[in-house]
């Protein structure tokens, strides 16, 4: 449901597939830091929350946790991924994986915004990143949207194998892997390329989310979205929560058409930045590193772009 937007603290905001895939080599430049060093004090920062929910009133985990810090002064934005297994602080919680937030502030009815404010109370509490506005959706709807593009143009930069369709549109799924090389999805083929962590990881995964949105973007200014827009919002306003306004997604929207893809910044908290570590009751954890994550988000802005970031495995998983 989309839900009216409420007053904010931080920065205003201003007014069917065709082809199975073909593959081409993958691209190996690397680019020079490019962008104006901005604090997340300073951006419009959006929560984007990706669920495992299957029906509306049951608990459920994020599976997707994005920050996308929007900078309207230097026209630039930045994207921040948190690995589900990080092990934070959780408000009225305690210690536990930060996946779990939405979980815990659904089932306890958090006073400060229920499910999706205590992963905003969370985020502030470890990260000191102030959330403006927030979008929830589940997997189905993120389909939905591939599929309202026409499908999308995926580069895989690491072979990945999995259970994936044996073409797009085709509902018959075949244990695969993908080479390296250009892809075209729809919606069912890119989300279970999005989620693949069973031959990789967590952290590999976010790395192609990032790279997801960059190729939904380009797919959206080639279809020329923007005059689509209010009959779009209208079709998933029940499928998607979120407290932007339509005024407000249309402003976003044309920023995002316009700006260089190089503007378009990528922090993917990895194994540089968390180690992996057992709690005492067995579960498996990532231990952040504040000091670098910190580090990572000061320098946001100045990190490559999200299709040139070098934070590529060493080694393809």
């Amino acid at each position: 449901m989309i839900k009216s937007p409420a007053p904010q603290s931080g920065p205003a905001t201003p007014p069917a597939v065709e082809t199975p895939p073909t593959k081409e080599g993958p691209p190996t430049a690397t680019e020079e830091p490019h962008g104006v060093p901005v604090s997340l004090d300073d951006t419009l920062n959006i929560l984007v929350v990706g669920s495992d929910e299957r029906r509306p009133g049951q608990p459920w985990r994020s599976d997707v946790i994005m920050v996308v810090a929007v900078d309207y002064a230097h026209r630039q934005v930045g994207v921040v991924s948190f690995p589900r297994d990080l092990y934070v602080e959780i408000p009225t919680v305690g210690k536990n994986r930060i996946n779990t937030a939405t979980f815990f502030g659904g089932i306890n009815n958090y006073k400060n915004g229920g499910d999706i404010g205590l992963l905003k109370d969370t985020l502030a509490q470890n990260f000191g990143i102030r959330i403006d506005h927030y979008v929830k959706f589940n997997f189905e709807t993120f389909k939905d949207m591939v599929d309202a593009l026409g499908g999308i143009d995926i580069v895989v930069d690491c072979p990945i194998t999995g259970k994936f369709p044996v073409e797009p549109g085709s509902k018959q799924l075949k244990w695969q892997t993908l080479e390296p090389g250009k892809y075209h999805m729809d919606g069912e083929f890119a989300l279970r390329y999005v989620r693949e962590r069973k031959t990789t990881s967590d952290v590999d995964r976010n790395r192609r989310q990032q790279r997801m949105l960059i190729a939904m973007r380009k797919r959206a200014k080639e279809v020329n979205i923007l005059p689509r827009i209010p009959a779009l919002y209208q079709a998933m306003r029940d499928n998607i929560e979120t407290d932007l306004g339509l005024t407000d997604i249309i402003a976003l929207t044309r920023l995002g058409l316009q700006i260089d893809t190089e503007d378009v910044h990528g922090f993917n908290i990895g194994y540089k930045e968390a180690d992996s570590w057992r709690t005492p009751g067995g579960a498996m954890v990532l231990l952040p590193d504040m000091a670098k994550i910190n580090e990572g988000l000061r320098t946001l802005f100045i990190k490559p772009s999200i299709l040139k970031n070098p934070q590529k495995p060493a080694r393809c998983q």
